[in-house]
């Protein structure tokens, strides 16, 4: 087993007392590939499978928390949105040591080139998305995240943006020309919405038939804006090339727009998706920033989380492009 892997037995004592029906001597742990921030492991107890995702056991300050993600995995999972059904956390100091939680497991890909390879029909995939983006606009954030919720929900991810570039890029007049636009391009107002918060290409298990199965990977859910989780997948790292695509490198940004308005509370107007387009790409490049800081303080170890910091000229390049561009 790898070193420091979870205790398979102490992994069966947390589902029991989940209420699976599981026995403790039967778990075994084997590690997942992939996971830049956390650390990911399959649990396997007879025929049943979960999915185990802890903190890094030497990472000092984890910039997110398994506890909300679990709560927002839930709270998805129970409203309908194609998600993992949530099984167990464990706190600090708890049975895996670091921070965790159990999922369920589910059977397909979330391998962007995989998913963009082998999708017989990338626009009913597209409609999938958006529907799933959709459900989640109608939950309430208060549900999730123990703090006040912004009348506003895009003032206050302005003002953290402006907080943020005084922080960690005072000297980049891109992101701060970028922070500038969005103060001055308003969307509409409306109630602040959960969202995913790294939705993307990636973060989505897809089945054999090119069918959404679940989101994953809920660790920087949030409160967001109604365009939030959708701009943020317009985003061109996660096309892997295909440009022509703008949706997620799958095809046209209407089929993602259509199902979104079948299950949203409201439709997503055109010029508002592109305001959060904006804000996905700040965000994305104080992610980056944030993330190669850290490792310089000694905060955390990962060389893939490091190296993050050179993609900050992609982000510059790409924010005055969609400035600069007509709406579409």
């Amino acid at each position: 087993m790898t070193a420091n892997a979870p205790d398979p037995y102490l992994a069966g004592e947390v589902l029991v007392d989940a209420g699976e029906p599981v026995q403790p001597r039967e778990v075994t742990v084997e590690a997942l590939p992939g996971g830049a921030s956390r650390e990911s492991w399959m649990l396997r107890a007879g025929e049943r499978r979960y999915v185990l995702k802890r903190d890094p056991l030497d990472e000092l300050e984890p910039w997110s928390t398994r506890e909300r993600e679990f709560i927002a995995g839930r709270t998805a999972y129970e409203a309908g949105v194609p998600a993992a059904r949530p099984v167990a956390f464990e706190p600090t100091g708890g049975r895996f040591v670091s921070s965790a939680l159990i999922t369920e497991w589910v059977d397909g890909t979330s391998s962007p080139r995989r998913i963009l390879a082998g999708t017989p029909d990338p626009e009913m995939l597209l409609r999938d998305i958006g529907r799933a983006a959709g459900r989640l606009a109608a939950i309430k954030p208060a549900l999730v995240i123990n703090e006040p919720v912004p009348p506003h929900a895009h003032d206050a991810i302005v003002a953290r943006f402006a907080a943020e570039l005084d922080e960690f890029a005072p000297t980049r007049p891109v992101l701060a020309l970028a922070v500038r636009w969005l103060e001055l391009h308003r969307p509409p107002v409306r109630s602040a919405v959960l969202a995913h918060g790294d939705f993307r290409i990636g973060n989505m298990m897809v089945d054999g038939a090119g069918r959404l199965a679940a989101l994953i990977d809920w660790e920087f859910a949030r409160v967001g804006d109604a365009a939030t989780d959708l701009g943020f997948f317009l985003l061109r790292p996660w096309r892997y090339g295909r440009d022509d695509r703008r949706a997620g490198g799958l095809g046209p940004i209407s089929a993602l727009l259509e199902g979104y308005a079948e299950m949203a509370p409201a439709p997503l107007e055109p010029a508002h998706l592109r305001i959060g387009e904006v804000a996905g790409q700040v965000w994305w490049g104080l992610y980056c920033l944030r993330h190669s800081r850290a490792y310089l303080a000694g905060r955390h170890h990962s060389l893939e989380r490091l190296v993050l910091g050179r993609r900050i000229a992609e982000v510059e390049w790409d924010l005055l492009d969609l400035i600069e561009r007509p709406p579409q």
